[in-house]
């Protein structure tokens, strides 16, 4: 079959299933690659699957893979040539990449887990991936015959902003080494290393600064960082909150002709959103809502002591906490049973005097005392004393009479915490009480 025979039942293929020329670039390279293993299986000769259109690859007649013998490993490994390799100074000089860069260096666990990596908090995610890890990529020629092999190491750091409805994504591909197996001849400096961002195509709510980045071995190695800018018009978005989320990537195709093109799909991963939201203070922000926020209070600072010990106590104690019943459990520990943020003022409204009562009950009037009635779950959460209940005779709630102005300045703990981490309507978090 020839490369325009091949070409045309892909593009046949692709338009029975609804694709189009406009489809996202990752999704025609998948496409392809899928055809491909079927003709193959069908024993025909088949061409390669196209790289993204901005590695600048043609088509060519390719054989099937062959594993590479362990003769040719140790070779490889004795090979291995290490390239001069200079970190992006300018991207590295941005406060925020560089305390990510730090902290995601020491988080290997996972940091090197593809393609999600570590999403740190509310504002930043990471992959980094060592030599192998994330080279350790065969290159091959077009008969399919293993010729050589390239490692680096791999930076990708997420930044979102709590202030612009924007996110920033730095690539740094660094300390690259490269081995060629005897009787095989690799133009490795001019070999191209592309990155293709998938997810903004179409896309009217969302604009990237770039499609993807491309530049060969020896464009990397001596600049080893790009950057990618993804943003979303003020006010755009669903609800009150304008809200945008979206579910992006990066898709690594490796290789120039005469070298058969290597694709590595979705080699990272992300969601992100976008907001103009209500009940924080930076009216526009964007976060990554794969990061379940945490609010800490500690039971060893006395200024809000009470308000910790209360909440400790209804998370671990329940038993100690009214209403009282038997069998209790209180939610906002763990992930798997957080509290959500509510902006429904009446329904708070309607939490509170449900906690109001529940301390005059259990106490008597207290109005000339000093002390505050203190609920957990907030008021301000559907898990309240009024909406987090289906059995009004098991309340999930806890009310405790506590000292006005540790109660108050927990509250005001509280509402920081939401405007800090974005926390919008029916945003989940958890509570966090140390010693």
């Amino acid at each position: 079959m020839s490369a325009a025979a091949a070409l045309a039942m892909i593009r046949r293929f692709g338009k029975a299933i609804g694709m189009t020329e406009r489809s996202a670039p990752f999704q025609q390279t998948r496409l392809a690659r899928c055809l491909v293993v079927l003709l193959t299986l069908l024993g025909m000769a088949v061409i390669s699957a196209p790289a993204h259109a901005a590695a600048g690859n043609d088509l060519a007649f390719v054989g099937p893979d062959y594993p590479i013998s362990s003769a040719a490993r140790k070779t490889l490994v004795a090979n291995m040539v290490a390239l001069r390799s200079r970190p992006n100074r300018a991207a590295l000089a941005i406060p925020d990449v560089a305390a990510l860069r730090s902290a995601c260096a020491t988080a290997q666990g996972a940091a090197n887990v593809k393609p999600v990596g570590w999403v740190r908090s509310r504002f930043e995610q990471c992959l980094y991936q060592v030599g192998a890890q994330a080279g350790g990529i065969v290159v091959r020629q077009q008969t399919g015959e293993p010729a050589g092999e390239i490692h680096f190491n791999l930076w990708i750091l997420g930044v979102a902003s709590n202030g612009t409805r924007e996110v920033q994504y730095h690539i740094f591909v660094e300390e690259i080494s490269v081995s060629t197996i005897p009787g095989n001849v690799i133009d490795w400096p001019n070999q191209r290393i592309a990155f293709d961002f998938f997810g903004c195509a179409a896309m009217t709510d969302v604009t990237c600064s770039a499609d993807s980045h491309v530049d060969t071995v020896d464009g990397w190695a001596r600049d080893s960082g790009q950057v990618i800018t993804v943003t979303s018009p003020n006010g755009t978005g669903v609800g009150p909150d304008a809200q945008v989320t979206k579910s992006l990537g990066l898709d690594l195709t490796l290789g120039s002709l005469p070298i058969k093109p290597s694709i590595q799909p979705s080699i990272f991963t992300t969601e992100v959103r976008f907001d103009s939201g209500r009940g924080v203070a930076a009216q526009h922000g964007t976060v990554f809502p794969r990061y379940l926020p945490s609010f800490a209070l500690s039971m060893s600072d006395p200024q809000i002591r009470d308000s910790a010990l209360h909440i400790y106590d209804a998370q671990n104690r329940p038993e100690r906490t009214f209403p009282a019943w038997l069998g209790k459990s209180v939610p906002g520990k763990t992930a798997e049973d957080p509290l959500h943020r509510m902006f429904n003022e009446a329904l708070k409204k309607d939490n509170r005097a449900a906690s109001i009562g529940f301390c005059i009950d259990t106490w008597g009037p207290y109005d000339e005392t000093g002390l505050d009635c203190d609920e957990y779950p907030f008021a301000s959460t559907q898990e309240g004393a009024v909406t987090g209940t289906t059995d009004p005779q098991r309340p999930r709630s806890s009310a405790r009479l506590i000292p006005g102005d540790d109660n108050q300045l927990a509250g005001s703990r509280l509402g920081a915490f939401y405007s800090n981490q974005r926390v919008l309507d029916t945003d989940a978090f958890t509570v966090n009480i140390t010693p």
